[in-house]
């Protein structure tokens, strides 16, 4: 049996993918990666905003992957209850009343996906009844803050 050349070699090119960090160089830090999201942000889903005062309009599901995220209206005052990267995502998003509950799988890359997809697939009450053509006061829909 021959020796596979590629697999033992130990030339330049093996050294070169493996470099260390060097130790002067600049670290990102959360704060920095908060700020970005905040900037960036409205320019996908400009004018769409569901919410009801401080929380959201009505308990959606998100789901993304094995992940997903439960997302609730809270009433005022409440605060975010809710996990790391759900809590950085709803912060980003300006809610700061809602109550949430990670489901299946807690890989953070997929709760925040679940979290934008929950928070993009909310409507609004006037959306409803404008879907429906009938007047927002015609549906049965009590909201747990005033807007």
């Amino acid at each position: 049996m021959g020796r596979n050349p590629v697999v033992g070699r130990q030339g330049p090119a093996h050294h070169a993918a493996v470099v260390p960090p060097e130790k002067d160089a600049p670290r990102i830090k959360v704060t920095q990666i908060r700020s970005g999201i905040g900037r960036t942000a409205g320019k996908g889903n400009k004018g769409h905003k569901a919410r009801t005062g401080s929380t959201i309009p009505h308990e959606v599901i998100g789901k993304h992957g094995a992940g997903g995220v439960l997302l609730k209206p809270a009433a005022t005052g409440t605060g975010v209850i809710a996990g790391g990267p759900v809590r950085a995502v709803l912060e980003c998003a300006g809610i700061t009343d809602i109550l949430t509950k990670s489901l299946g799988s807690n890989n953070p890359h997929n709760m925040v996906r679940a979290t934008m997809q929950g928070l993009q697939s909310m409507v609004s009450v006037r959306q409803v009844a404008r879907e429906r053509q009938v007047d927002v006061d015609q549906l049965p829909y009590r909201a747990r803050q005033e807007a």
